[in-house]
């Protein structure tokens, strides 16, 4: 009987259209709560009796977010039996229309937070209850709009009905365009001077139009006879793209979405395709970047210098990387000549839009829902539990900053738990680095929730939080078991970062147990940056740190010369920087170390030892004998098969240079003549000449040790490398 009521009030509003009216009825959340074959009964149940005219999605692994996107449906059920994402749920609530449901399914609520995944959590550490996970519970359960059915209870609110406001009082096709928003955007991306570049960007919440603005602002385009690409992280989120467009120009697309009409085209390619970054392309006249959050800087900078004329679409709530953080932080950066002027300050940065640089590209904005009504049910549980959005209160807190001030005196710290916040802090903490960080996750916030190795600092006037520090506790007894392979390059945990950088730098497996505090992200308001804030809250973690028997506090962050300013004026060295740029950002990390103890002044003077040989062209009789310990017993993990290429590859240069003037001996380590002359390539001078370069190019060494690739020519160096030293 309960499980029919909960059809009947499941289906009551497509049963009703079915029938010939049409009641306007908001989404709305089910929870089904119990064991696995509970609630497999239930939902198989419900599916079953399902009216046929309805589109019912099921969803549960970890690659959800990425395949909903661009898709919809009327119910949708999304399994948190065995692993939670709230970037995942979130996502699939964005594809439910008018009047669906967002169902739930999960263990007995009661014992959910003790059922938790702890993959996510540093070696050393464990999780037996989720501080995040009871949070939704009670959210869940406090909610009169949410439905909850289990073994002993069936909760069911009354469906509601929305407001529908009077018809906007405005001249567009109703036709076509779903609000006045979309017309205004549609008028503005197909009207523009044809002599000037067309440059802008699209951004929106879930279910705002954003993706029939693209489809329809697409086949105008193509009916004035442009040739357009479309790209997106996979093909399948562009979907709803090509419907709207092959609706108004009436035709069908080609294959894997491919539009011909007249001399225009539209074009879906794959990010990698080299049509998006061939420079200037006579063939292509526009580009359209769908989910721009999401694809790497690197990327996106290249295919925009490449084209005059592109769209950048993005999704402001965070799960296909940081919209807000994307629009406020790094699109300047990408538009602007001199990126080194604009690119992130950290804590200091000043408020690129107000920076004067580049001209920013059209903005269009849409606000009003279309998938689903204003007051959405779904979307305020979401927005108040997921704390990205709560109440514009994150808008609130700039307005203030910019319209007061106050001197450092009068601000408050704090160090605390995160879990052990309100939810108006949480909704502060989140919301600021959202707006400061490319890429921040709505999963960030459990992370944080539930972590035990994560402190939060924040400063705080009237309330407001103004700046705020996420400080990971690294090293110590958590990795003495493996401090001695962590040293090797034998072993790497999961989670602390910095510990293991430094005790795989200076091979020594004492760097892996020091205590560290490592300031993960710092963010401080817009308005506020520049002001000395963040240096402020730094200073403050350090007293802090000073009683918690740290040893050293340190960060790692991508590289720029503003970056490295404010880190090294506030007491930190630089004590390494990484080869290989990040693929999100393209920039290179750099690690930064700020000395507590007399034991880490120690460390501190051997890692800036070997930082400078790293960095400096120093011939090989330079190298204190100290340094050339280090450097030799890397080189000896690395023939052991424990570091890789990239790691030793400035110690290889010196080794070549060393194999090229006929040395006998290498740091000490005598040589093997007999050995050497047998080698099939470390006796070849083309061979010694193109690895003693400090360039790592890969194509060069694949020709020369004849390799199929990286892993190719890693085993040919160590396999010739350990017969020189036998």
């Amino acid at each position: 009987m309960a499980l029919q009521q909960l059809a009947d009030w499941l289906f009551t509003p497509f049963l009703e259209h079915a029938h010939g009216t049409t009641p306007r009825y908001h989404r709305r959340v089910l929870v089904i709560s119990g064991t696995e074959p509970f609630c497999d009964t239930s939902c198989n149940a419900l599916i079953a009796s399902a009216p046929q005219s309805i589109t019912i999605s099921r969803f549960g692994d970890s690659k959800t977010r990425k395949h909903v996107l661009g898709t919809e449906c009327d119910i949708a059920f999304f399994d948190c039996q065995t692993s939670f994402s709230a970037g995942d749920m979130m996502a699939v609530a964005g594809t439910i229309k008018h009047g669906g449901c967002l169902v739930l399914i999960c263990p007995d609520l009661t014992q959910w937070p003790s059922k938790v995944k702890t993959s996510s959590l540093s070696h050393g550490y464990t999780l037996s209850y989720s501080t995040y996970i009871a949070r939704m519970v009670e959210k869940l359960k406090s909610n009169a709009d949410v439905a909850i059915y289990s073994d002993s209870q069936l909760h069911l609110p009354t469906l509601r009905q929305p407001l529908i406001p009077a018809l906007e009082n405005c001249n567009y096709d109703k036709q076509v365009f779903a609000s006045y928003e979309q017309a205004r955007g549609f008028n503005e991306l197909t009207t523009f001077d044809q002599t000037e570049p067309c440059r802008a960007l699209v951004t929106a919440p879930r279910g705002r139009g954003k993706s029939s603005l693209l489809g329809l602002v697409a086949s105008e385009l193509v009916r004035q006879g442009k040739r357009i690409l479309l790209t997106s992280s996979l093909s399948d989120n562009v979907v709803q793209i090509f419907k709207f467009a092959t609706k108004q120009l009436g035709v069908a697309h080609i294959g894997n979405h491919h539009i011909h009409y007249n001399k225009g085209e539209l074009k879906w390619v794959a990010p990698d395709n080299e049509q998006l970054t061939t420079q200037l392309s006579q063939h292509t006249d526009f580009i359209i970047v769908d989910e721009a959050a999401s694809f790497p800087l690197p990327l996106l900078k290249t295919i925009i210098d490449s084209h005059q004329n592109w769209i950048l679409s993005t999704t402001l709530q965070g799960y296909e990387g940081s919209g807000n953080g994307f629009v406020q932080k790094l699109l300047p950066t990408l538009l602007s000549s001199k990126a080194e002027d604009s690119e992130g300050k950290g804590s200091e940065e000043k408020d690129p839009d107000t920076e004067g640089n580049a001209p920013l590209p059209k903005h269009i904005r849409l606000t009003n829902p279309l998938r689903w009504y204003d007051e959405d049910p779904i979307e305020q549980f979401i927005l108040d539990t997921c704390l990205f959005e709560k109440s514009g209160s994150n808008h609130a807190l700039q307005e203030y900053s910019k319209q007061i001030s106050f001197n450092m005196s009068d601000t408050t710290f704090t160090l605390s738990e995160v879990k052990s916040l309100n939810d108006d802090m949480l909704s502060q903490v989140m919301q600021l680095l959202t707006l400061a960080h490319y890429q921040t996750t709505p999963d960030d916030l459990m992370r944080l929730v539930d972590s035990p190795d994560i402190h939060l600092a924040t400063l705080n006037h009237s309330n407001n939080v103004i700046a705020a520090a996420i400080v990971n506790v690294e090293g110590g007894e958590p990795l003495a078991p493996l401090a001695q392979h962590i040293a090797t390059g034998e072993r790497r945990p999961k989670g602390h970062l910095s510990a293991q950088r430094l005790a795989l730098l200076a091979a020594d497996a004492t760097l892996a147990t020091s205590n560290y505090w490592r300031i993960n992200r710092i963010a401080v308001l817009p308005a506020l940056q520049g002001k000395g804030y963040g240096s402020f809250l730094l200073s403050e973690i350090k007293s802090r740190a000073n009683h918690h028997a740290v040893d050293a506090i340190t960060t790692s962050y991508g590289t720029t010369t503003a970056l490295d300013s404010f880190w090294t004026n506030s007491g930190f060295s630089i004590v390494d920087k990484g080869r290989k740029p990040n693929k999100a950002s393209g920039e290179t990390s750099a690690l930064a170390f700020c000395a507590m103890t007399e034991a880490a002044k120690q460390s501190l003077k051997l890692l800036l030892s070997l930082f400078k040989w790293q960095n400096d062209n120093i011939d090989i009789a330079t190298v204190p004998e100290e340094i050339q310990a280090i450097l030799m017993k890397k080189l000896q993990h690395f023939i052991a098969g424990s570091r890789t290429l990239d790691d030793v590859w400035l110690i290889l240069t010196l080794l070549m240079a060393a194999l090229k003037d006929n040395e006998n001996a290498f740091f000490g380590h005598a040589i093997n003549q007999k050995k050497k002359g047998s080698l099939r390539y470390l006796n070849n001078n083309d061979v010694l000449t193109a690895i003693s370069s400090h360039e790592f190019n890969i194509a060069l060494l694949k020709r020369q040790l004849n390799a199929n690739g990286i892993k190719d020519i890693t085993r040919i160096l160590r396999e010739e490398i350990k017969l020189l030293f036998m």
